[in-house]
């Protein structure tokens, strides 16, 4: 991935407030890399996560 579609999408994660998935992504990618994981499994992984802390702080935050 080239630097101006990697920095374009991490503020696109920004800018759409996937705060967790922003987190979580470039270690993510390199160890999908490493293990072989299929992009659906990747996204699959990333958005259970971002859904995951939205849960846990509306139950912190009631």
């Amino acid at each position: 991935m080239n630097n101006f579609t990697y920095e374009k999408l991490h503020n696109n994660l920004q800018y759409l407030k996937l705060n967790t998935i922003e987190e979580l992504l470039d270690n993510c990618l390199e160890i999908a890399a490493r293990d072989n994981k299929t992009t659906m499994e990747v996204l699959d992984y990333l958005f259970e996560q971002e859904k995951n802390t939205r849960k846990l702080l509306q139950l912190r935050d009631g």
